[in-house]
């Protein structure tokens, strides 16, 4: 079972594409895969009417909300963290979103970072087209900043990054975020390499599998240059031709 992580400003079809794209790379069965989402297991109608009398969306003191979530995250074990567009991610910015992130890290659960399959197409551009560029990769990198996530609700926001602030702090939860980018990056691009690979080799050519070593051991800006003289070399003559 897994419980998704996501921003309600997300369309619904991109959630469930995301959802759907997960089970396919993870080869389960979308028909038995159990994903836990807060608007279809938490009555919203009584959230809203708890921020009325209460000035507050979750924190309601009659409620001891942070206990309940941190059990339920614990229970399932396993987040789904959707950030969309991958550029500069709602995510990052919602600090709901940072505080289901930050239970995770307290309870020791396995944290996924997922994506619409849009998305996943325009980081393989942004990376790997003409005009791609590394530099992109690291521009979304130096963004992740927790303290500066938002809430419809003051109160909430305070409460949450104070959390956040006495333990693990923030830098510790950034560089958390960041490592959790980094994998996702990598493993989208290991993906996009091996559905290139074997688009070289049906045109005869061969690539190194160096490439897909260095991008597992984290080394992106190798292999991104790799990749970039592959094309160059691919788009060249062959000796003899006109």
């Amino acid at each position: 079972m897994f419980m998704l992580s996501y921003s309600w400003s997300y369309a619904f079809g991109d959630i469930l594409d995301t959802l759907v794209d997960f089970c396919r790379s993870q080869e389960l069965d979308p028909k038995r895969t159990y994903v836990w989402i807060c608007c279809l297991c938490v009555n919203q109608h009584r959230v809203v009417q708890q921020s009325k009398t209460e000035q507050s969306g979750m924190l309601a003191p009659t409620v001891n909300f942070f206990a309940e979530f941190g059990q339920r995250v614990a229970r399932i074990g396993h987040l789904l963290a959707m950030m969309s567009p991958w550029q500069n991610p709602t995510y990052l910015k919602r600090v709901w979103c940072i505080f289901e992130l930050y239970t995770s890290h307290i309870e020791g659960c396995e944290v996924t970072v997922v994506m619409p399959p849009s998305e996943k197409k325009a980081l393989e551009e942004d990376l790997f087209g003409e005009s791609g560029n590394i530099k992109v990769f690291y521009d979304v990198l130096s963004k992740t900043k927790v303290e500066d996530a938002q809430a419809s609700v003051e109160k909430d926001r305070i409460a949450i990054l104070e959390m956040i602030k006495e333990k693990p702090g923030y830098h510790v939860l950034n560089d958390r975020l960041n490592a959790l980018l980094c994998g996702w990056i990598r493993r989208v691009t290991v993906e996009v390499i091996k559905m290139r690979q074997e688009a070289f080799q049906n045109h005869g050519n061969e690539l190194s599998y160096e490439q897909l070593n260095q991008l597992r051991s984290g080394r992106h800006d190798a292999a991104h240059r790799m990749l970039q003289n592959m094309y160059t070399l691919r788009l060249q003559p062959e000796s003899g031709s006109e």
